[in-house]
């Protein structure tokens, strides 16, 4: 049977009520040292940094427009992958436990998912957008589909997988896991990446009833 685990709905939510939740993420795992009692993967000082700058950069960008826009999403993507750490330590320590998971300030998975009937995605296109800085990755329509999701690394991906219908990430993957973008689009755009870093994708598709498997991963380098 599947285990509910932190979901990971924090990589589509609103700007304005990021940072507010990236603070129930701390607040959850910091005032809980009984149950978390293991090391945290990010220190308190380092994600309250983390925080800080989000909140800074983004009022930033709202005041000064795509001038400032590629700070702020530098600074998202650092609470992000802050998040993305916390994330994993909370599913070890919780083991689908639906109480720990909400204290350590994440939302418990529906596990409403089962094995896919969805087709695999066989084909991603991946490759340079129109300016310095992003890429852009697609793929084909996959029948039935409702959210289409890719992750994007700077390292090909070792254990991470789909399973059970939920995307689990491995501890060893999440140094180098940049981005996981999940929405009905299937047209992705990744800003304020590094030139001249070689960055791989992966894809998925989903629906109500299941999820398919990570397609086949696809690489280039940012320019």
């Amino acid at each position: 049977m599947a285990k509910s685990t932190c979901s990971l709905e924090y990589h589509t939510e609103s700007f304005d009520t990021l940072a507010e939740t990236a603070t129930g993420v701390k607040t959850g795992w910091f005032s809980n040292t009984t149950i978390f009692t293991a090391t945290a993967p990010v220190s308190q000082a380092a994600f309250e940094g983390h925080i800080g700058t989000y909140v800074i950069k983004y009022n930033a960008y709202k005041r000064g427009g795509d001038d400032q826009k590629g700070a702020f999403l530098l600074a998202k993507a650092d609470v992000l992958g802050d998040m993305d750490l916390f994330n994993t330590a909370v599913d070890t320590r919780a083991n689908g436990d639906e109480n720990i998971i909400t204290l350590g300030g994440f939302i418990p998975t529906k596990v409403t998912r089962s094995a896919s009937t969805l087709p695999g995605i066989p084909t991603v296109i991946f490759g340079r957008g129109e300016a310095s800085r992003i890429l852009v990755a697609d793929c084909k329509v996959v029948p039935g589909a409702e959210f289409y999701g890719a992750v994007l690394t700077t390292k090909e991906l070792t254990n991470t997988a789909i399973v059970e219908g939920q995307l689990v990430i491995a501890l060893v993957d999440t140094a180098s896991i940049v981005r996981i973008d999940v929405n009905k689009k299937r047209k992705k755009q990744f800003n304020a990446l590094i030139k001249g870093t070689e960055y791989y994708t992966y894809f998925f598709a989903g629906n109500t009833a299941g999820v398919s498997q990570l397609s086949n991963v696809q690489s280039t380098i940012c320019g």
